[in-house]
């Protein structure tokens, strides 16, 4: 019996944490295509080599924001992880996506 309630309040954490994950992931997506977008049709005129086509800064803060977005959820994670004294490869993947 004890085993079927954790495991239903496993399934109820997940749930839960997948309503707040979906949108994140689409945020995210969505700052990154829009960067990437940005960066093909606005055209700053500044480059490090003296030319044009240097890209915009929008575009490049548009997908910052989108890398940040997508990032949290794997730091956020990780450092709980750290807390509780557990040592997986979550941090591993913490620390090559920062």
């Amino acid at each position: 019996m004890n085993e079927e309630t954790t495991t239903e309040s496993q399934l109820e954490d997940n749930q839960e944490q997948g309503n707040w994950r979906f949108p994140l992931i689409v945020a995210g997506l969505v700052f990154i295509i829009n960067g990437f977008l940005a960066d093909l049709f606005i055209d700053s005129g500044v480059a490090g080599d003296g030319g044009g086509g240097g890209g915009s800064t929008v575009g490049d803060l548009s997908a910052m924001l989108g890398a940040i977005i997508l990032a949290m959820p794997i730091l956020w994670k990780a450092f709980q992880e750290l807390y509780a004294g557990k040592l997986t490869t979550n941090e591993l993947v913490a620390i090559a996506v920062s």
